[in-house]
Formats: C-alpha cells, sequence, structure tokens
C-alpha cells in the first residue's frame, strides 16, 4: 500500500481553501467592485500609454560611427572609437523602437568623407542627414561633436617592443609578487602620418596598478604611445605573478665577529633557529647558507653576545632570530 503524504494532502487542502476563498470575494458586492476598479486602471493605463506614444519626447542617444569601404593600406590615427552624442526630439511611438538593445549605428562611406590631405572631414550637414537617415524626421536638438576630423595614413607601421610600467601593486600579508610583469602581446604596431624614427625601439604602458593581490591577476592596460602617433592593438593584457607566502624554520650557526686575535670564543648555543616567510616555489630549493647570524664581541653586555642576521635574500619576508643574545666563554690561547 502507497503511503498517505502528508505534505501534499496539506498543500490541496490549502489551494482548495485559497480558491473558494477567492470565488466568494469577487461574487460579494466588495469583490465585484473591485474588480470593475481593476478593469477601469487596466483601461486607463492603456489610453495613457497611447497618448503618451503620440506626444512629442526628447531622448539621449550615444551613436557609434562606423566607416564603410576602408582600404587595407590605410589605417586611421584614432584610438578611440567616434561616439555621437544626439539629443533627439520626436513622437515616442518613433524614439521607442531605439529607447531598449544597442543603439544604431552612423555610417559613412569612406571614399564620400575623405580629403587630399589625408583626413577624413564629416562636416554637420552630413552628420544631420545620416542621423535623419536612422531617425526620420526626428528634430536634431543637440549634438556633440558637430563634426568630426581623424586623420588617417598610408604608412605601414613599425613594430617595437612593449615596455611595462609598473605603478602601485599591493599584495595581501600572506603573498607576494614572484617575478616580472609580463605583456601577454610583447609588441605593437606604431602608426603616423610621419616617418616614425628610427631610433624608437619601444613604447611604455600606462603604469600598472592593483591592489590587495592574492594570487596572480591579468590587467588589461593602455599602450601609451608618443604624440601624433597610435598602437595596434591599443591595450595589452598584463600579468601580475604573485603566489603564496609560507613558512619556514631552519638552524643556522652563530659566528663571532669582532672578537680579538688572540682570543677563542666559544657560543652557548653555538647555533639558533631562524623563521621566515618565503614564496611556495622555492621551498624546497633555498638557499639556506646566505643567512649569517653574527654575535658582536664589541657590543657585549656582561656574558652575552647581541645577535644580528645579513644576508637575506630578496623574496625572503619577516626573517626573525628566535633569540636576541647568546652567552659566551673565552678561551685563551697558550
Amino acid at each position: 500500500m502507497k503511503p498517505l503524504n502528508l505534505n501534499n494532502l496539506n498543500l490541496n487542502l490549502n489551494l482548495k481553501d485559497l480558491k473558494k476563498t477567492l470565488i466568494d470575494f469577487f461574487k460579494s458586492v466588495k469583490g465585484r467592485n473591485f474588480l470593475t476598479l481593476l478593469i477601469f486602471v487596466g483601461i486607463s493605463t492603456f489610453f495613457w500609454i497611447l497618448m503618451a506614444l503620440n506626444d512629442e519626447l526628447q531622448r539621449d542617444f550615444e551613436l557609434p560611427v562606423q566607416f564603410n569601404e576602408v582600404p587595407r593600406d590605410v589605417t586611421l590615427l584614432t584610438s578611440q572609437p567616434v561616439i555621437l552624442n544626439v539629443s533627439l526630439k520626436d513622437k515616442g511611438s518613433s524614439l521607442m523602437r531605439y529607447a531598449w538593445g544597442k543603439p544604431p549605428t552612423v555610417q559613412f562611406n569612406f571614399n564620400d568623407v575623405k580629403s587630399k590631405n589625408e583626413r577624413i572631414i564629416i562636416n554637420p550637414v552630413k552628420i544631420n542627414n545620416a542621423i535623419r537617415g536612422i531617425f526620420g524626421q526626428a528634430t536634431v536638438v543637440a549634438l556633440k561633436p558637430d563634426s568630426v576630423v581623424i586623420p588617417y595614413t598610408h604608412r605601414p607601421g613599425k613594430i617595437v617592443r612593449v615596455k611595462v610600467i609598473t605603478g602601485d601593486i599591493t599584495t595581501t600579508g600572506q603573498s607576494v609578487i614572484s617575478g616580472e610583469l609580463k605583456a601577454e602581446i610583447d609588441t605593437v604596431r606604431l602608426y603616423s602620418s610621419s616617418k616614425i624614427p628610427t631610433n624608437l625601439r619601444t613604447v611604455d604602458t600606462e603604469p600598472v596598478n592593483a591592489e590587495y593581490l592574492d594570487d596572480t591577476a591579468h590587467v588589461q592596460v593602455r599602450i601609451v604611445p608618443p604624440e601624433g602617433m597610435i598602437a595596434i592593438p591599443s591595450t595589452v593584457t598584463v600579468r601580475i605573478p604573485v603566489e603564496p607566502l609560507v613558512a619556514k624554520e631552519i638552524t643556522v650557526p652563530v659566528e663571532v665577529i669582532n672578537a680579538p686575535g688572540n682570543k677563542n670564543i666559544v657560543t652557548f648555543p653555538s647555533s639558533v633557529k631562524v623563521s621566515f616567510l618565503m614564496p611556495m616555489s622555492i621551498y624546497n630549493n633555498s638557499n639556506e647558507a646566505r643567512f649569517i647570524v653574527s654575535a658582536n664581541y664589541s657590543q657585549r653586555t656582561g656574558t652575552k653576545l647581541p645577535l644580528t642576521i645579513s644576508g637575506i635574500p630578496p623574496a625572503y619576508h619577516n626573517v626573525e632570530i628566535h633569540t636576541d643574545s647568546v652567552e659566551y666563554l673565552i678561551e685563551q690561547h697558550q
């Protein structure tokens, strides 16, 4: 026999009770009045929308500009897309189709806007005509920019290496930058309307900035070409290598310094423990012999010699000796 599902039974009973309550409500005088009110509100909203669509409205649009049939040997000397900020006035029904989704593109044929001095020149008349070709009889209330001038070149350009400029980069307390910053694309091509100097071999990125990194990061940065030039591509992705720090502890012998030549100084203990944080990638092949723990005899206090540490590799962090001094014994030479 199939077991009874009490949860489904309770749900069915609740739905039946709700259905009965609603039917009883709409059969009552208050329910019929409420339903009539909803119908009138719906009709009023519908007619309000129709009237609003017939009213004249003003909307702002950002329209990208596209150039068609550009010859292969022509490079436009602009690293940023051309955007027209236009304010239009027209019936709401005409502008509604452009209110959502991707804005329309204003297109120009390259041969129609090029000039003899290697410039693309689009005057306000051509821009207004192109906009009306998209929006019909809409009135252009405001337009910025009202004209477009873009230089171009037939020169082939020059390949140069990318030099990554390090800005302000910070990591979390348990992580460290573990290598050089490198661009995933190490060369770009520079274009200019004039001849590019032969001694120009590199181009800088903008400073690479990042905060509180705890893992390797990839940051997109802009290429900063010399004035009057553009770089293609105009941006590169820079890899910032970051890895976690791990704790390690080693034992290092104590070396006595500044002791008289006729005296043999013996320290107790003869070696001390040193702890530090290091990148995980070099944990198993660390050069521990580079640590030097020194006991300075000339700075002795009573029966103790103060300790200092040197020879710390740059990749090591928070290096600490477990004790700040050691005791000593003097052995006289015979």
